[in-house]
This record gives C-alpha cells, structure tokens and sequence, in this order.
C-alpha cells in the first residue's frame, strides 16, 4: 500500500462533492487518505475502524456513508467489504512501478466486477505489462479491446471509439519501445492481444 496518496484540491469545485453532507465530506476524504488505500483505489474497507477513525456513528454514518457510496466516485460491496474509489487511479502517477504495483494488487484480487471495470477504465495503460497479469485480468483486458473493435465497427466515425487511438496511441507506443527489445517483439506482443496486423504496424509507423 502507498504511504501517501494523492488528493485533487480542485474536489472543493466539484458539484458532487459539494453536495455531500459535512460528514459525508469527511468519509470520501477518509476513503483516499487511509492506511488500507491502494494504488488501484481497490481496497477492504473496515467500517467499524472508520467509524472509530473519523468519529462518526450510529445514523450519522450511515446517512454519510450512503451519500458518499451513492456517488459515481465511490462504488462499495458490503457484502465482500471491497471499496472502489473510481478515479484514485486517475491521479497516480503512471510509472512502470506504479503500473506493476497496480498489477499486483489486481491479481490479489477475486475474480470481482470491480476488477473487470478497472480495467474497461483504465486497461490502456496496461497493455505493455500482460506477462504480469493474471489470466483473469489478460481475459478481461482482450474483451474490452474486442468490446472496442465492435463498437468502432457501429459507428459511421471510425475515430470514435478507435481501438488504435485508445490503446495504441503515441504514449502507449513509447512506453512499450521502453518494455521491449525491439518493433517486432512489440508487434507480435499487440498480435497476441486480438490487434490486426494492419492496427499494429499503423500505429508502429506513427510518427
């Protein structure tokens, strides 16, 4: 787990934020500045230690802790105890070490939804790290660049929703020229995934 954690200061502007009691206010600050958060944002959460820790109780939590789970930001299972702080992950750096020390606690995880839409969200910065992934993260990660493919081919404009754009963009071409030896093991790497060789070589052409 991380020993700090980033906080976005512009959350005092959002609408969302604003509208959460005082207590509530409290809780979404507390969900990002535990020492259970994640580098995914994916963590267990205790509530009794939460209720200890920021001096909340009885009714008052729970109308708080409702407001804050009703939110898009903050999805919770109560029965697994698993709290997903949706766009942690947005503002942490994306360093390889950062990357791999997310893939970690990804394959940590049980096969749960929250894992499949991490990735849907975020898979892009995953793709040069698949030796690293488990066979439930590398499933879920080729659905949604098949999911991709699909919803390119409904669209009358072929850059909306553009596999190529999304995950193979000039960012995520550099970072793999850092992960591996040369263009072709980058190529047969991209193959693997359920790219087209004509995809691949687009955008290892790109200047």
């Amino acid at each position: 787990m991380p020993k700090y954690s980033p906080f976005h200061t512009k959350i005092w502007n959002d609408y969302k934020f604003r509208q959460l009691p005082p207590e509530g206010k409290l809780l979404f600050i507390y969900l990002f500045g535990n020492d259970a958060v994640s580098l995914s944002g994916i963590y267990e959460i205790d509530l009794d230690l939460m209720r200890f820790h920021v001096g909340v109780n009885g009714d008052i939590f729970k109308v708080a802790m409702d407001a804050v789970t009703g939110t898009e930001n903050v999805c919770y299972d109560s029965e697994k105890r698993l709290i997903w702080i949706v766009n942690s992950f947005k503002y942490q750096s994306k360093s390889p070490q950062v990357i791999k020390g997310v893939i970690s606690e990804l394959n940590n995880l049980p096969d749960h939804d929250y894992k499949k839409l991490f990735i849907e969200k975020y898979g892009p910065y995953f793709i040069g790290y698949t030796d690293r992934m488990d066979s439930v993260c590398i499933g879920h990660l080729k659905k949604e660049i098949k999911n991709y493919k699909e919803r390119t081919i409904q669209q009358e404009d072929e850059t909306v929703n553009n596999p190529v754009e999304i995950y193979l963009n000039q960012e995520s071409i550099k970072n793999l020229r850092n992960l591996f030896r040369d263009d072709n093991s980058i190529k047969k790497h991209l193959l693997g995934l359920g790219f087209t060789e004509h995809q691949v070589d687009e955008a290892l052409g790109r200047k």
